[in-house]
């Protein structure tokens, strides 16, 4: 039996084509920053260059300063 495998970048490419103004996503370090970056620019979008543990902070920040939009800390991608 094969096992599925999920690949990343398009998943995240198809998340943030259907992306509204009410979506702020923040990359933490290396591959995630990649996958949002390779998606397409947005203005709400935040890839943290070199911010390890920063997407957290920032995520919860604005979560509570900006409670009517959503928002997406992505962590560390694997590969």
């Amino acid at each position: 039996m094969t096992q599925a495998t999920l690949q990343r970048r398009p998943l995240v490419k198809q998340i943030l084509a259907g992306a509204d103004d009410n979506l702020l996503v923040i990359g933490g370090l290396g591959s995630s920053n990649w996958d949002i970056t390779d998606a397409g620019d947005r203005p709400l979008n935040m890839p943290m260059w070199g911010g390890m543990g920063a997407p957290v902070g920032m995520g919860l920040g604005l979560a509570i300063a900006q409670p009517t939009n959503c928002v997406a800390a992505v962590g560390t991608g694997h590969g």
